[in-house]
Parts: C-alpha cells; sequence; structure tokens
C-alpha cells in the first residue's frame, strides 16, 4: 500500500512538474500560486500548523493578518514548487535578469565558506543565482519522504553540475570531503532535527541541528548568510549578509550551543523581513507552549 501511494503521489507531482516544465517561467509561477491559495483554504491539518505556529511566533498578530500570512505563505511555496522544473535550466543571463543580488562582496575568494539559509522566498534560486555568479555551494538536503519524488527532486538539481550531499552519517563525511577539496557548502537550517540540540527561536527552544556551529568551529571557517527574497514580476532579490562574529572561547560544547543560537536569531530576523515566504506549516515548534 505504500508503494502504491508513493506511485500515485509521484503520478501526480510529474504531471505537475511537466506542466510547469513546459510553461513560460510567470506563467508556471502563477499557476503554481493559484494552487497554493485553494490549498490554503482548505481545513487541512498542515493549515491548522501554520495558524499555531504563526500564534508561537507573534502573539500580537491580528488573527486576519496571521490567517493573510498562512495563506501567503502556502501560495509562496507553491510558486516555488512550481519554478523548481525550471529553476535548474535556467542559462547565467536569465538568472541575472530575474535575480538581483547583493552583498556579494561578503563572500572571500581564499577558501571555502558555510554558507546559512533556510526556505526563505526561493531557496534553489539563490544557489544557482550565487553559481552564476561563479560562487558554487554544494548543497545538504534531507531526502524526500516518496523516494521517487527525491530522484526527480536530485535529478532535476543534477542538470546544473550541482553538488548535492544527503543530511546523515554519509553525508558528513561527504560534506568533509567537499570542504577538503576546497568547495564551500550550503545549509538550510530551519528544519527540526529530534536528536539535534535545544535553541531559541521566535522565543521557543526548538531543536536545532548543530552541524553547521560544529564545522565552522572545527574547520575555523567563515558562515556567510544569505537569503533569496521573492519581489515581483518573477524577480528575486538575494542577499548575502556579512560573515557571523562566532563565539570561540575554547569550549566546544558552549561555543557550538551559542553559536547555533546565534543562527537561530540570523534566521529569525530573516523570517521577520518577510513572515509570508516561510514555510509556516513545518513542524518547527514543540507542541506545548
Amino acid at each position: 500500500m505504500k508503494r502504491l501511494s508513493h506511485v500515485l503521489e509521484f503520478a501526480f507531482v510529474w504531471a505537475f512538474y511537466t506542466l510547469c516544465r513546459l510553461l513560460p517561467f510567470r506563467a508556471a509561477s502563477a499557476l503554481g500560486g493559484t494552487l497554493g491559495w485553494f490549498i490554503a483554504t482548505l481545513p487541512a491539518s498542515f493549515n491548522q500548523t501554520a495558524r499555531a505556529n504563526l500564534r508561537k511566533a507573534f502573539p500580537d498578530m491580528p488573527a486576519a493578518d496571521m490567517r493573510r500570512t498562512q495563506q501567503a505563505a502556502l501560495v509562496n511555496f507553491a510558486r516555488t514548487m512550481a519554478e523548481f522544473p525550471q529553476v535548474y535550466r535556467l542559462p547565467p543571463a536569465q538568472l541575472a535578469k530575474k535575480v538581483d543580488i547583493r552583498g556579494l562582496e561578503h563572500i572571500g575568494t581564499e577558501r571555502p565558506i558555510l554558507m546559512m539559509t533556510g526556505h526563505v522566498g526561493n531557496w534553489d534560486m539563490l544557489g544557482m543565482a550565487l553559481a552564476a555568479q561563479g560562487i558554487p555551494c554544494a548543497s545538504v538536503y534531507r531526502a524526500a519522504n516518496n523516494p521517487l519524488v527525491d530522484r526527480l527532486m536530485v535529478g532535476t538539481r543534477a542538470l546544473s553540475g550541482a553538488i548535492q550531499i544527503p543530511k546523515g552519517a554519509h553525508g558528513a563525511r561527504q560534506i568533509l570531503k567537499t570542504l577538503g577539496q576546497k568547495h564551500s557548502v550550503g545549509m538550510l537550517i530551519d528544519q527540526k532535527m529530534n536528536d539535534g540540540i535545544a535553541a531559541p527561536f521566535f522565543g521557543h527552544q526548538v531543536m536545532t541541528a548543530p552541524a553547521l556551529a560544529e564545522l565552522a568551529l572545527k574547520k575555523n571557517l567563515p558562515v556567510i548568510p544569505a537569503f533569496c527574497w521573492r519581489t515581483s514580476g518573477g524577480r528575486f532579490t538575494a542577499e548575502v549578509w556579512p560573515p557571523v562574529q562566532l563565539t570561540r572561547t575554547g569550549d566546544h560544547q558552549h561555543d557550538v550551543q551559542v553559536n547555533t543560537a546565534l543562527f537561530n536569531k540570523l534566521l529569525e530576523d530573516a523570517i521577520t523581513r518577510n513572515p509570508e515566504q516561510w514555510m509556516w506549516f513545518h513542524r518547527r515548534f514543540p507542541k506545548e507552549g
């Protein structure tokens, strides 16, 4: 039954993927947005999760604004998924027209960096836009639950020549190998990790992966935040922030905890700027509180 479910889910995903690949970029994005708006109005559990997360993050937000933000967040996610079949096929000239990049001066060329980002705006567009500027980053990803969908996503990203590193023990070894080859690595840090460490996020202790802090401290590498927000008319603004000033006291466990909390605060700042462009429907916060 599980395999049948995966096949049926993949059939829908493949049909949507193929249609979005054939449409002009803005038309595909608009189609995704329309589908996202419809799904956002349904009495589904993930919509309830999104509103519950928004109440935890912004307890003073009016109910009407909260509902609009929840709906807009799903519209943004659906647009991003609809754009996905084309993002990794865009030539550098088209990427330059679609993405306004700011802060490239913060990325040096003398050694690899650890790029910190989250599921903000269109995160796939961020990586492609930087690669088009001669700053490629290997990406650490969480495999999709459906292996058929996962192969489609991995295969699509491979069209650009991007290095993809799965999370897990094997992925950790691959990260070290990639860094040893002087290649930068990008990490999305906003997903729940049950065996991670508790760190503050919008006033709540959430389970967070410590890998970014661990790597930065052990390898003495700069951590540079970067985010790609959706603007209008099929365009985006990518911002590269200055390197994070890491805490280095010599107490490794303490430093990992403090720096992980700092990364969450930077992510929180990015989300607060455009809360309608983050994935609020993800179960990021603890149930209690």
